[in-house]
């Protein structure tokens, strides 16, 4: 306890105390000195008390001691003697208020304390707690100590009672003792001691586990999966490793591994290279060998594991046959870091080497030696080359140390990157850098609810395309996407045009749509020249205010341009199609779900007709809650009228797009189902196509 002393000073007389002996209310000698009041270092901060080591500086504070001489001048009467000059007055001989006198034969008497004291920050009276918070704030005050008014009415620091929130470095908990403690099931995330969450309980079952780990699906059982004891998994004789993710499942194994449906494939791995990031000890009957699950870019787009895990190159048991898995601890294992963690450089010469593809990065050097490399690009390249498969064990980074005639600056200040050492690439073919881009960007070309991202997600990547292919990733802060806060700029240059996708303009399932019924997502097809792609954002926005629904955007083109399967008019990032949405639960007999998709119409050589979006039947135009299909394509190709850009707007519906044929200016050729055939475009009764000028 720290006791803040700020009360009236008294000049005590009793025998005993030599003219320069210490302050102290008690003392007995014949003059008891009364310093002056000592206050914080830049004179603002806590008032500490009397300052015994200071000199005299004048008038104290009008509560701690008046300037006291007799009326005439003279000295103070005898008995009431003090050191300084700053001795207490006591005119006419009798005190004046509020000022102890003392005969000069006896004991001091009692302090006396006015009746509730106005607070004073001069001195420290107090009636209330809170008239010393008032008065001095939380200023100085260690974590776990409140301000206290205590019995003499003065204000101290007390320790704060348990449980009272407190915040330590960069997270908060509950004082205990005088300390700010963390613990799990406190109400408050503490990632320092392992915590995954804290949901206020010490409860599993409700999301959060009672060692305030995130609650994975408990009793699915698959082998690499969340558990806490052995029953909790699958098939038979699985063994729940405890300490790895929280709990993983595993089984013993010789050489292969059964599958389970809905789960990630299996592989069989060394025990010993499993438990080297671990730590606690591996159960002694998945020695020599355990069955563990492999990287799934699908399931888990940007490390290929679930938390607690990373994704490594390992061999089969007893075999030269390598694949991607799963292991528990940090990716970082084996690898030196910098003393804030921010930067990989070079091994760690404490611990085992590092697995692939982490090693084979630390080869790639400038000058024969090892750069530092930011570590979340370091590992969002290793994360990339594994998320590629069979071609990531092939490919490597290349590391550009001078920057390469082929290297376009544009406004984004790449050669500034490569200048620093922080630049790098893969060079490939044209399919490759598709295929690579839907693994790096996306994580993979598979349908998924919701836009994640894949490995290189918080970096900054480049594909470029021309007269050679790559993929190029760095280290720039640069984050210019605020609905993406942690998503690095994505773009492309092809043939020397800057491209970009879609969803770096839109957001996928809030304001336009990119799933197709029988497809799924497909964003690594929706990049297209960065005007086009502005035009048709704006475009979706406004359909949205007007009709209260996302549009719905399928191809434009694949990162570097070229051929595109299935639609071969989309190779140069200017042509999009357009679709309105549809939540039918049921197409060609496939259940849907409760997702929005792209619809598809009735609208043949006849009369066009759409279905419900909720239903799937053909619309009910007497439905007045309905908003017509043929009401929805004529805002967009009013917009396209409004607005230049697209020199083609396409759809099979005449009714809609005649009465815009004739009208004056520059709209776009509005091609419908009368003249899309002397005009050289096939029907497209399910769409809109625009296409926007070379």
């Amino acid at each position: 306890m720290r006791l803040l002393l700020l009360s009236v000073t008294l000049s005590v007389v009793a025998a005993g105390c030599a003219d320069e002996g210490p302050v102290n209310a008690l003392c007995t000698g014949p003059a008891c000195a009364g310093g002056d009041v000592a206050f914080g270092a830049d004179g603002s901060g806590d008032v500490r008390g009397p300052d015994v080591g200071a000199p005299d500086t004048g008038t104290p504070p009008d509560a701690v001691a008046d300037t006291a001489s007799q009326p005439d001048g003279s000295s103070m009467p005898d008995g009431l003697a003090t050191p300084d000059a700053d001795a207490v007055g006591v005119p006419d001989g009798s005190p004046p208020e509020d000022v102890v006198t003392i005969p000069d034969t006896s004991e001091p008497d009692a302090v006396v304390v006015p009746d509730a004291p106005t607070p004073d920050a001069s001195t420290g009276e107090c009636a209330t707690d809170a008239d010393c918070a008032a008065i001095y704030g939380s200023g100085g005050l260690d974590v776990c100590e409140e301000w206290s008014c205590n019995a003499q009415q003065l204000c101290e620091v007390l320790e704060a009672p348990d449980a009272t929130p407190c915040f330590s470095g960069d997270e908060d908990g509950l004082c205990d003792a005088g300390s700010c403690v963390f613990a799990c099931g406190d109400g408050f995330l503490q990632e320092s001691i392992g915590e995954e969450c804290d949901d206020d309980n010490l409860t599993s079952g409700d999301g959060c586990r009672s060692d305030c780990i995130i609650e994975e699906p408990i009793g699915e059982g698959w082998t690499g999966g969340q558990c806490e004891i052995d029953a909790d998994c699958a098939p038979t004789g699985s063994i729940c490793i405890p300490g790895a993710g929280g709990g993983s499942c595993a089984l013993p194994c010789t050489s292969t591994c059964a599958d389970q449906a809905g789960a990630p494939v299996t592989f069989c791995i060394d025990a010993d290279e499993y438990d080297d990031a671990m730590d606690v000890t591996l159960p002694g009957e998945l020695y020599p060998a355990l069955c563990v699950s492999k990287c799934d870019f699908e399931l888990f787009p940007r490390t290929g594991c679930r938390n607690g895990f990373h994704c490594e190159l390992h061999n089969r048991h007893n075999q030269s046959v390598q694949d991607e898995v799963c292991v528990p601890g940090d990716w970082h294992a084996g690898l030196q870091l910098s003393a804030d963690g921010s930067e990989v450089v070079g091994l760690d010469s404490g611990a085992e080497p590092p697995a692939q593809p982490y090693l084979k990065l630390l080869d790639l050097t400038c000058g024969g030696s090892f750069a530092p490399v930011d570590a979340q690009l370091f590992r969002a390249m290793a994360d990339t080359l594994m998320a590629m498969g069979p071609d990531g064990r092939s490919e490597n980074w290349d590391r550009l140390c001078s920057v390469p005639s082929n290297l376009p600056d544009t406004a984004h200040g790449l050669h500034a990157q490569v200048a620093a050492e922080q630049g790098f690439r893969l060079v490939g073919s044209r399919v490759d850098i598709v295929n690579w881009t839907a693994a790096g960007v996306y994580g993979s070309k598979a349908l998924r609810g919701d836009l994640v991202g894949g490995p290189l997600w918080p970096v900054r990547s480049m594909v470029y395309g021309g007269s050679s292919y790559y993929l190029y990733a760095d280290a720039a802060a640069d984050y210019p996407y605020p609905w993406y806060p942690d998503r690095g700029r994505d773009f492309g240059t092809v043939n020397g045009d800057e491209w970009e996708p879609m969803d770096a303009r839109l957001v996928p399932e809030e304001e336009y749509v990119t799933a197709k019924a029988n497809k799924g997502d497909r964003f690594h097809r929706g990049w297209g020249r960065a005007d086009v792609v502005a035009y048709v954002a704006d475009m979706a926005i406004d359909h949205l205010l007007i009709h209260g629904e996302p549009l719905g955007i399928g191809d434009l083109s694949f990162p570097p341009g070229g051929d595109i399967d299935d639609h071969a008019s989309h190779e140069l990032g200017r042509d999009v199609d357009l679709y309105l949405l549809t939540t039918e639960p049921v197409f060609n007999g496939n259940a849907l779900g409760a997702r929005p998709w792209l619809w598809v119409s009735t609208c043949n050589s006849g009369p066009c007709y759409y279905y419900e979006n909720d239903t799937g039947d053909d619309e009910d135009l007497s439905d007045a809650a309905h908003v017509p299909a043929a009401d929805l394509l004529t805002t967009l190709a009013q917009y396209a009228y409004d607005n230049d850009g697209p020199t083609h707007f396409v759809q099979h519906d005449t009714d809609v797009l005649v009465p815009f044929v004739d009208l004056p200016g520059s709209s776009p050729v509005y091609v419908h189902g009368d003249n899309d055939g002397a005009l050289g475009w096939p029907p497209h009764q399910n769409h809109i196509h625009m296409r926007f000028p070379l």
